[in-house]
């Protein structure tokens, strides 16, 4: 009896010693703000180039939904805090003559400059550009001082060469944090004109589009109840479903078949694009050539990505052909947890909704057309659905087979497929912002 006695207390406080290793271990929060900042010129815009620099000053404070307003120096020096990832938005009103920018001077809070604190070196496109700021933001975070700027400053610019761009700008901010913090600017997803066209594009019962309803509160529904169709040269909504064939012939298209007219990557973007009124973009190989050398964000860790692409940017890569693909957020952003998916470690990866060949269509269609009858037209090898960003090819937790020979990693979410876009055979990257060349 006096062992038992002395064994019992432990056996009582064993599941308390269990929940508070679980709860030790419990994973940071993570939230993305968007900051304001502003170039000291003292008009609606600011010039820099040759011996001519541009100052600015970013206001750290940021507003959760509650209305609470928050010092992400404060916030800074809680318990578990991490950087993810951040970036500036400029937009040009007069391009850099091809010039190289580079925001290399941090200032404290009596102006004085740290140590050399070079964000890249990117170059000033016309409408918005995108720069690294994480070391920005580490600086400030780590002095924190109560007022913060910075120097951008044109790279061997020669006299008469420089870049005009807009005195307000945006800084988009990923951190990690023990501290509970509400919801925050792109925490969620948020309803868009653009975004709703786009995701009416997805079939009937897909489980991103009903997340999507859930989480943006937004009333869209599925057009077609099979998904939109991936047409090789696709670019005329009007024709969706009419019998077609291809004025040049791929992989799969053949000139000689006829197949049920449907978009491509291009006519897709272009269109919702078009549909939240904004201006469509141009052809995917200029982009590429003008873009691709100012792309800054990590290609080994998407998981930063946060900081850097906000719903509805685009993402235009070349992997043989171009391919162009819409950001939307991330699975955490459209509301999934860790009990919804069989791999918790991509809730923070982006997300994407693109039209393209995939194994998902082929099928559907097939039974389409053997139920009324049709016997000449050829399913599609794809169409419009959303895939997660991820480094390599070898990601998934299984594989999907295409009728025509490919391999496509896969995780299940919400009992659904979510296919994999890789990056390793990717060779030219670019980012396109929102607002493009056509802000609404």
């Amino acid at each position: 009896m006096g062992e038992r006695k002395k064994l019992y207390p432990v056996f009582f406080f064993l599941p308390l010693l269990f929940l508070l290793l679980y709860t030790g271990q419990a994973r940071a929060e993570r939230h993305t703000v968007i900051l304001r900042g502003r170039f000291r010129s003292g008009t609606d815009t600011a010039y820099v180039g040759w011996r001519k620099d541009a100052g600015a000053d970013i206001d750290l404070h940021f507003t959760s939904h509650d209305g609470k307003v928050w010092d992400l120096s404060a916030v800074a020096g809680s318990p578990g805090f991490r950087l993810v990832g951040a970036s500036m938005r400029f937009e040009t009103v007069e391009d850099g003559d091809s010039l190289r920018f580079m925001i290399w001077r941090a200032l404290d809070g009596e102006q004085k400059s740290f140590a050399l604190r070079s964000c890249g070196e990117n170059g000033l496109q016309a409408g918005e550009s995108l720069f690294p700021a994480e070391m920005l933001l580490e600086s400030w975070l780590t002095k924190g001082e109560g007022v913060h700027g910075f120097v951008l400053s044109a790279v061997n610019a020669r006299k008469g060469q420089g870049a005009r761009v807009r005195s307000d700008f945006t800084v988009t901010v990923t951190f990690e944090t023990d501290m509970e913090i509400p919801e925050c600017t792109l925490d969620r997803i948020r309803e868009t004109e653009m975004l709703d066209s786009a995701f009416s594009m997805l079939e009937e019962g897909n489980a991103f589009l009903r997340h999507y309803q859930e989480a943006a509160e937004s009333l869209v529904e599925a057009v077609f109840p099979l998904g939109l169709p991936y047409y090789y040269g696709g670019k005329n909504m009007e024709k969706a479903f009419i019998h077609a064939s291809p004025m040049a012939s791929s992989r799969y298209f053949r000139t000689d078949r006829t197949y049920l007219y449907g978009l491509d990557c291009s006519g897709f973007t272009c269109w919702a694009r078009e549909a939240g009124g904004y201006t469509a973009h141009g052809e995917l190989h200029d982009i590429l050539r003008e873009r691709s050398g100012d792309f800054c964000l990590p290609l080994q860790d998407p998981g930063a990505w946060q900081g850097y692409m906000r719903p509805g940017d685009l993402l235009i890569v070349r992997h043989g052909l171009c391919h162009v693909m819409i950001c939307i957020g991330t699975l955490r952003t459209l509301g999934c947890t860790e009990e919804d998916t069989d791999a918790p470690e991509i809730l923070d990866m982006p997300l994407v909704i693109h039209c393209g060949t995939n194994p998902l269509y082929y099928d559907r269609y097939a039974a389409y057309l053997l139920e009324t009858g049709d016997r000449k037209t050829t399913p599609c090898d794809g169409g419009v659905t959303v895939s997660v960003i991820m480094p390599d090819s070898r990601s998934g937790t299984h594989v999907l087979p295409s009728a025509w020979g490919n391999v496509y990693g896969a995780y299940t979410v919400w009992n659904q497929e979510l296919l994999v876009f890789p990056l390793d055979d990717c060779t030219d990257f670019a980012w396109y912002p929102l607002g493009g060349t056509g802000e609404k």
